[in-house]
C-alpha cells in the first residue's frame, strides 16, 4: 500500500458513501497523548533525536501461521510505533537504511534486522532499530530527546520523563537512568476498542475523520522503508 493508493481507496470509499480509516489506536493511549502535547507545546525544547526500537521475538511457527505475516511484516509489527513517531514529530523528508546481511533463522522468509535513519522536516533525526530475533522479546520503545527534556516510553508507558531546570543539571549532564513505569501498563486492546466504537457509532464524526494527513504520512513512510529494504536485500 502506498500513500497514493490509500488516497485512491479513500476516493472510492467517498464515492460509494463509505468511510475509510487507518487503524491508529495507540494515539489514544494517555501517556502517548501527553508526550505529544508536551512536544507540541515546546516543553521538551527542540527534539533533536528520537528512537524507535523494536527488539521483538517471533518464532518460525508464528510466521508459518499466516503468509501475511511475512508478506506484510512491517505493516504487522512496525506500523504502530512508526505511526507514533510521525504523529509526534511530523513528516519525514529523507530515509536511509542499513540492513543486516546475516542469514535469518529458520526458512529465511522473515525480514532481517535493519536500522533506519529518518530525517524529519523539523530537523529531528529518528533512528529505527528492528529485529524479530531478540529472544525472548522486549517491549517496543520510543525515546524523544529534546534540548529541554527527555521522555522514554516502553509499550506506550513512560519509564523516563525528565525536564529539570538548567540549574539542576551539571555541565556534564545527569546520565539519568530509566526507572520502573510510573503508571500501570494499559490494556493493549483498550485503545483499539475506543477507536472502533467511535468509528462504528458515527463514522463521519470519528476522529480522525476519514484518512488524515498523519495517517497518510505513516502509510507513505512504511512503503518507502519497504522499498529501501527491497533494494538492500536484492541479490548482489
Amino acid at each position: 500500500l502506498t500513500a497514493a493508493g490509500a488516497r485512491a481507496l479513500d476516493r472510492h470509499a467517498a464515492a460509494a458513501g463509505r468511510t475509510l480509516q487507518v487503524i491508529s489506536q495507540l494515539r489514544r493511549v494517555d501517556d502517548v497523548r501527553r508526550v505529544r502535547e508536551r512536544i507540541r507545546a515546546g516543553d521538551l525544547g527542540r527534539i533533536r533525536t528520537a528512537l524507535v526500537e523494536l527488539p521483538l521475538w517471533r518464532s518460525d511457527a508464528y510466521f508459518r501461521a499466516s503468509p501475511a505475516r511475512t508478506t506484510h511484516e512491517l505493516w504487522n509489527l512496525a506500523y504502530h510505533q512508526l505511526d507514533l513517531a510521525v504523529w509526534c514529530l511530523g513528516p519525514v523528508d529523507r530515509i536511509s537504511v542499513t540492513a543486516s546481511r546475516a542469514p535469518c533463522r529458520g526458512p529465511g522468509m522473515r525480514q532481517g534486522a535493519f536500522t533506519a535513519a529518518l530525517e524529519h522536516a523539523s530537523g529531528c533525526l529518528t533512528t529505527v532499530r528492528y529485529t524479530t530475533e531478540a529472544f525472548p522479546g522486549r517491549a517496543p520503545r520510543l525515546a524523544f530527546d529534546g534540548t529541554a527534556g527527555s521522555v522514554v516510553l516502553e509499550s506506550e508507558t513512560a519509564v523516563l520523563d525528565l525536564a529539570p531546570s538548567p540549574e539542576q543539571v551539571p555541565d556534564a549532564g545527569l546520565y539519568a537512568r530509566e526507572g520502573p513505569a510510573t503508571t500501570a501498563p494499559s490494556d493493549w486492546l483498550a485503545p483499539h476498542v475506543v477507536q472502533l466504537r467511535a468509528f462504528l457509532a458515527d463514522p463521519r464524526a470519528a476522529s480522525p475523520p476519514r484518512l488524515d494527513a498523519g495517517s497518510l504520512r505513516t502509510v507513505d513512510l512504511i512503503d518507502r522503508l519497504q522499498q529501501h529494504l527491497n533494494d538492500t536485500n536484492a541479490p548482489l
